[in-house]
């Protein structure tokens, strides 16, 4: 096998059987396992591990951030990237959007403050340093509430590749800014770096989830790059693809499902703006019942309730709390949760600035209300709060509802990612709208719906509209017309 490869591979495929495999085939010694987080490693290292005999320490695993961290320490040139000061790479180091603002002498943007237009400019770099661009564009700038002049835009670039550049290459020694994997990544992308020469072979899992700057990197390396993925489950953007030299492969039959789990996955295919169109086939041995609802009520046998995002979640916490019944929240996302609810409380209460990612865009609670007060899970929490109540009530009400275990699961569909549920209920949170001709919102909404409805084994319940829903999101976001 000497051939770079990639195999497009619907959920529930067995990609982890076929990687096995593929570790049968090659030297594991001259072999690299690559994955997107350490999670993803840790758990394919050890199924690979117990299938195929091999000793974990003649295993080569990491993540492409890791991998592009030993290739620029490695490198001691003049022009690499010499990190001195190793503080600032440590995961749990952080810098405040207030400080960035203060050492970069950064002014007010329009309307913006300067810790908001931190705040911002971290988020451009981080979207440049994901992309396969060499210099910064306006498409990097994240979604702002407030309206912005064209000046004002070029302003906010310009402080962001200052931003970038300060991280590479600090000004002033107290210029400390944290250094991330995906800065890395980038810089790695823009030299001529490849990976080690003593690896024959690469094998690289959850392709889809790779940004074009990784991909710039495994394509351009001599090794064969053996990548498997599946674009239906991009929940961030439309899956970059490799290069055109290299002819894709195609699994489409599902070992986790039934034949009826193609009534709900096979629209969401079609409906996607991939070019892959190959049907979705079920060929577990079970039935997966589907299962349609128009008013959901809370279940009472254990299952797992998917949400779109933390916003769902909240309305799906505050609903199980009014109505007495335990549930389960994973501990990442359940600390996400109280930090939403905390600062919601404090923006209705005292106007103070948000730190969760939801709110940063609102300055003020009659600005949240006016932008998305009719969501769900801020539509749920605003009745609470006028009703009265404390935060300390409410974490009170939270903890005594929240329990180890619950028969209700809470998740988010990114949550969800490579595991599977005997009873899942995907919540009408999902059904959004894409914007007008938006083709990668499209794409995103579909994969959030088809990532989550292909985690059930024996019984998926979903909102009774999908199908509509699926039919006008693809009509709206193809229109060719300037009404909605």
């Amino acid at each position: 096998m000497e051939e770079s490869l990639h195999v497009q591979a619907y959920a529930g495929a067995g990609k982890t059987f076929l990687i096995s495999y593929l570790f049968e085939l090659l030297d594991p010694d001259r072999t690299l396992l690559l994955s997107n987080t350490p999670g993803q490693v840790k758990a394919l290292t050890e199924r690979i591990t117990r299938l195929c005999g091999i000793e974990p320490d003649k295993m080569h695993a990491m993540t492409i951030g890791v991998l592009a961290s030993r290739i620029i320490n490695g490198n001691r040139t003049r022009d690499s990237w010499i990190i001195t000061d190793h503080q600032r790479t440590y995961q749990q180091y952080a810098v405040s959007s207030n400080q960035i603002a203060q050492w970069l002498q950064l002014p007010r943007v329009g309307s913006l403050s300067p810790a908001t237009v931190a705040t911002i400019c971290q988020r451009t770099v981080k979207s440049y340093c994901e992309s396969s661009a060499r210099s910064f564009n306006a498409s990097h700038l994240p979604a702002i509430a407030v309206p912005l002049t064209q000046t004002d835009v070029c302003v906010l670039l310009e402080l962001s590749e200052t931003l970038w550049r300060e991280t590479v290459s600090p000004s002033e020694p107290w210029i400390r800014l944290p250094i991330r994997h995906v800065h890395r990544i980038k810089f790695l992308s823009l030299r001529r770096d490849v990976i080690p020469e003593r690896f024959t072979h690469v094998v690289v899992d959850e392709c889809h989830e790779l940004t074009p700057a990784m991909l710039t990197i495994l394509d351009r390396s001599p090794q064969a790059v053996i990548t498997l993925g599946d674009e239906f489950q991009s929940l961030t953007r439309l899956a970059a693809r490799r290069g055109n030299y290299i002819r894709p492969r195609i699994i489409t039959e599902s070992v986790r499902a039934g034949a009826q789990m193609g009534q709900v996955l096979n629209p969401l295919i079609i409906a996607h703006p991939s070019t892959f169109k190959d049907s979705f086939v079920g060929r577990a041995e079970h039935r997966t019942d589907v299962v349609q609802y128009d008013e959901l009520e809370i279940p009472t046998d254990p299952t797992t309730v998917l949400c779109a995002n933390e916003w769902g979640v909240l309305d799906w916490v505050l609903r199980l709390i009014d109505a007495g019944a335990r549930f389960r929240v994973p501990e990442k996302l359940a600390s996400g949760i109280h930090l939403l609810i905390s600062d919601l409380f404090e923006l209705y209460s005292h106007g103070t600035p948000a730190r969760h990612r939801n709110l940063l865009s609102f300055h003020s609670w009659d600005h949240l209300q006016d932008s998305i007060g009719g969501v769900p899970g801020l539509a749920r929490f605003t009745r609470r709060v006028e009703r009265g109540g404390s935060l300390t009530d409410f974490l009170n009400d939270l903890s005594q509802h929240q329990q180890e275990n619950a028969p209700i699961t809470l998740m988010r569909a990114e949550d969800a990612k490579n595991q599977e549920f005997d009873r899942v209920v995907v919540s009408p949170d999902f059904l959004r709208m894409p914007k007008l001709n938006d083709v990668s919102g499209l794409g995103t909404l579909c994969a959030s719906l088809y990532t989550a409805a292909s985690r059930a084994k024996h019984k998926l319940i979903v909102p009774g509209q999908i199908e509509g829903w699926t039919m006008d999101a693809h009509r709206k976001a193809y229109s060719t017309s300037n009404r909605s």
